[in-house]
């Protein structure tokens, strides 16, 4: 045992702390290629003696379908903007309001489907009726815009309002 003993002092001085580390990594090398190289090369030859298909999908084209052709889309044609005009109108009855002057005007942009049909007129009321109203309008008819909202009290008579009321509704042509 003594004898073993000097043998690794002497190996020790010989190979140093230098020589052990080289050994060192040297052992760890091959443990790696018996741990993983040598696993991996034979699952390789495996795989080349019965390959696996490849499995075959089909590639799906999907097609973007722009915010503005749906809106286009549940717009209604130019032909039917007097009876959507016969509904406002209605509207307002419902509630009591008379419309007596209507001013329209037409719009449409360059290069734009849609044709803007602007409404202006003016209604005296009470203000639960004309909210009434604009609520009935804007639910029937969900291509109208109500895009301006004036009111004036009237200092003789304080259960009515003068309304100011511009819509606008969008065609197609």
């Amino acid at each position: 045992m003594a004898k073993l003993h000097w043998y690794l002092v002497r190996l020790n001085d010989r190979v140093g702390w230098l020589g052990w580390l080289v050994l060192l990594l040297l052992i760890a090398i091959i443990m790696y290629g018996f741990y993983v190289l040598l696993p991996a090369q034979q699952h390789l030859d495996v795989l080349k003696l019965n390959p696996i298909k490849p499995v075959h999908t089909q590639q799906t084209v999907k097609k973007y379908q722009s915010p503005a052709d749906l809106f286009f889309k549940g717009l209604p044609p130019v032909e039917s903007v007097t009876s959507s005009i016969q509904t406002i109108f209605e509207a307002a009855e419902e509630q009591g309001i008379r419309i007596d002057e209507v001013i329209y005007k037409d719009k449409q942009k360059q290069g734009e489907t849609a044709l803007r049909y602007d409404m202006t007129f003016s209604v005296v009321a009470g203000y639960p009726d004309i909210k009434a109203f604009i609520i009935d309008a804007l639910a029937e008819l969900p291509w109208l815009a109500l895009d301006q909202l004036t009111f004036d009290r009237d200092e003789l008579d304080p259960n009515s309002v003068t309304t100011h009321l511009r819509f606008t509704m969008y065609v197609v042509k």
